[in-house]
């Protein structure tokens, strides 16, 4: 995942886990998270996810701007940089 030493431009969307399965033929469940960089400029974000083959139309939902910066706040780094000390 990106560690900030990457050159990369943004934005950046990834899958970061999940999982899922299925009951039957008629029946399938997922949950994944995702990582998404860079964080919005202090506005809202909008995602919009569609799955054509599994017969998911196109939706939407907007995630607060105040919501991504708390818990941007909240972040807590467990690795330090390659050679840091």
């Amino acid at each position: 995942m990106f560690d900030g030493t990457e050159p990369m431009t943004g934005p950046v969307l990834m899958m970061a886990g999940g999982g899922g399965g299925s009951g039957n033929d008629d029946e399938v469940f997922s949950s994944t998270k995702f990582w998404l960089w860079p964080l919005g400029g202090g506005g809202d974000t909008r995602a919009v996810p569609q799955w054509d083959d599994l017969g998911m139309k196109e939706e939407s939902i907007l995630i607060s701007g105040k919501l991504l910066a708390s818990a941007a706040a909240r972040v807590q780094k467990y690795w330090g940089v390659a050679g840091a000390r």
